[in-house]
């Protein structure tokens, strides 16, 4: 048996069979606006299944993705919140509140 990467093995033990949004970094895809560039999150949105090392198992739709950890930079299940409302925008900056 593979031991589990140390981050696999908390998302399984906190958030296993649960619905997750997985944050991989920004997309390459910038919009480009007159005043800022929005560059948008990729978001993955599924259940976690299973983990194996450092590769996390996820079903998305009727299909199962393997994900590795390392790409992973941040996960929330999704109760309330959605991932896109716990990162502060660019556009907001130090001392400004959102409205």
């Amino acid at each position: 048996m593979v031991d589990l990467h140390p981050f696999a093995k908390a998302i399984m033990h906190h958030l296993v069979n649960k619905e997750v949004e997985i944050n991989c970094g920004d997309s390459k895809t910038v919009l480009k606006f007159n005043e800022y560039d929005y560059c948008p999150k990729n978001i993955i949105r599924g259940t976690i299944l299973d983990a194996m090392g450092d590769c996390l198992i996820v079903g998305v739709l009727e299909s199962k993705i393997f994900l590795n950890v390392y790409a992973i930079k941040s996960i929330s299940p999704l109760d309330n919140v959605s991932l896109k409302d716990m990162y502060v925008d660019d556009e907001f900056g130090l001392g400004k509140k959102r409205k």
